[in-house]
């Protein structure tokens, strides 16, 4: 059962739930997405002031949310109370989320932008002439060769808003994505739907916590036997990283110098967040820089070596390993969108 800690979880295979933004990439990619379709349907202006609102809501929201982690701000709540601070520090920001997506539904932003166009933007924006280039973490082709090496699977979880623009950036990978879509030129919920939101999306850590268990319950078995890992950056996927049996929060520099909500909210609730080679096994949390550092540690599967099963740099499929460009079906003959991103 996830986050259970009874069982030896070293020895089982694994599903592991990646998050997208900030995760599997280094930054987030929601600024990128935004900008690229605002300039092809000139609506910079608009999608610039509808950035400085939501900045503006989301620090006036953090603020009054602000949860006070030293002694005393935590003396008297206990764990229960703890947890409800936390969950409320995440999940109640949902009004700004969802009128956000209202907003950018109302403005019309990705208008006439078919599910190809947002692929291929993602292909172009990972290349390395873009300006607003995305970066893949070092190591994610190398874990993904190894986890399917071991017939584990993979599924990536996310509240971006769409899932098209995700498999377009970790192309050539043909992993499933459970992510908010673009179609017609309105960001919708996945389907069927997962979440208690009116419309179906996924919008805070709550929602994906449902999510990544209705993926659960449909695998075989309902997943009986598998050790669930979850790998994440932000507080969007701590509901998900308690659930799990295993959980790697992936941050740019050690928690410890630069404080992170995440591993000071698993602090505070008890549980020690220490570098993933510095951990065995059996760890329950842990923290990386990338999927090299996870990869050596030899800590998140069963069988992996250590240092000599991986290659010094991140490597590079074999081109017999590369599956066919995913799957992305026109809802417009919009042969001028089309071009504008085939930028080769």
């Amino acid at each position: 059962m996830p986050g259970s800690t009874t069982s030896n979880t070293a020895s089982r295979p694994v599903h592991v739930f990646l998050d997208f933004d900030g995760t599997i990439t280094k930054e987030d990619t929601i600024a990128a997405l935004g900008e690229w379709a605002s300039t092809l349907n000139d609506k910079n202006n608009i999608w610039l002031s509808h950035c400085n609102w939501y900045n503006a809501e989301t620090e006036k929201f953090d603020e009054a949310h602000r949860i006070d982690f030293t002694t005393d701000g935590l003396k008297g709540l206990g764990q229960l109370g703890l947890q409800h601070l936390i969950h409320a520090n995440i999940n109640d920001r949902i009004q700004i989320e969802r009128q956000s997506v209202e907003l950018i539904n109302g403005y019309r932003l990705f208008q006439n932008l078919p599910p190809q166009a947002l692929y291929k933007a993602a292909q172009y924006n990972m290349a390395e002439t873009s300006e607003n280039r995305i970066e893949i973490r070092n190591g994610f082709g190398d874990l993904l060769k190894y986890l399917t090496a071991k017939k584990s699977e993979v599924t990536v979880l996310s509240v971006n808003w769409s899932e098209d623009w995700i498999k377009g950036c970790i192309c050539p990978h043909n992993l499933n994505v459970i992510s908010n879509t673009i179609r017609y030129g309105r960001i919708q919920g996945p389907g069927p739907k997962l979440t208690d939101d009116p419309h179906g999306l996924l919008l805070t850590g709550g929602h994906k916590l449902m999510a990544m268990n209705a993926a659960r319950d449909r695998l075989p078995n309902l997943g009986a036997g598998l050790t669930y890992v979850y790998i994440g950056d932000s507080k969007t996927d701590l509901p998900c990283m308690l659930e799990c049996d295993k959980a790697i929060l992936m941050v740019d520099e050690d928690p410890a110098i630069k404080p992170n909500f995440v591993a000071t909210a698993l602090t505070a609730m008890g549980h020690q967040v220490q570098h993933i080679s510095q951990v065995g096994p059996d760890f329950r949390f842990a923290w990386a820089k990338d999927f090299t550092e996870i990869l050596r540690s030899g800590n998140l599967a069963p069988g992996v070596p250590a240092e000599s099963g991986v290659p010094a740099e991140p490597g590079v499929p074999d081109e017999a390993d590369v599956p066919a460009e995913a799957d992305v079906s026109a809802e417009t003959d919009s042969d001028s969108v089309l071009e504008s991103v085939e930028m080769d």
